[in-house]
């Protein structure tokens, strides 16, 4: 068991380049729906639970066609395996500074969708090469690809309705 484990531990390096992803994501995207600093840190605060929460719901459907690899690391196994496919999200990071910061395109909602649909992708790889079932790993990660970019893309949308709303009353 231990073993297996050391194979699938995650390398530090990958959670540091997904934990500076996410917070730079989430504050690049919370940046797009309002400019008023407490507004940005707590979208930008329930981005990042929303990216925690993919995370993991990712690592779990993934995992669904085999049970053998679910006993064999554990669920500490799985979500290594997870951050290390999440850590493919650092590039789009950079990504969005510059053609938010340099470039004032406001992308980085697009950017960071685009990095969910290929760190998933990457996540599925890792599973394949852990002898996951192929076909259903590529299925099941389209559907975690779906279902984490709904989350994310829901909370841009009620907290854009929200922000609305608040400056029509502040506004009357």
């Amino acid at each position: 068991m231990e073993q297996a484990y050391k194979k699938y531990r995650s390398n530090p390096l990958a959670i540091v380049l997904f934990i500076f992803a996410a917070i730079t994501l989430s504050i690049l995207s919370a940046r797009s729906i309002s400019s008023k600093i407490p507004v940005i840190i707590s979208i930008s605060f329930v981005y990042l639970i929303i990216m925690a929460v993919g995370v993991c719901i990712t690592a779990f459907i993934l995992a669904i066609p085999n049970n053998e690899l679910r006993k064999q690391v554990g669920m500490g196994g799985l979500l290594s395996l997870a951050f290390n496919g999440f850590a493919v999200f650092f590039p789009f990071a950079v990504i969005a500074i510059v053609s938010d910061l340099m470039l004032g395109w406001g992308a980085a909602q697009a950017i960071t969708i685009a990095g969910i649909f290929t760190s998933v992708s990457m996540l599925s790889s890792d599973f394949m090469k852990a002898k996951v079932s192929r076909a259903g790993s590529i299925l099941l990660s389209m559907l975690a690809s779906f279902i984490f970019i709904i989350l994310y893309s829901s909370c841009g949308i009620i907290a854009g309705v929200i922000n609305v709303i608040s400056n029509l009353k502040l506004n009357q």
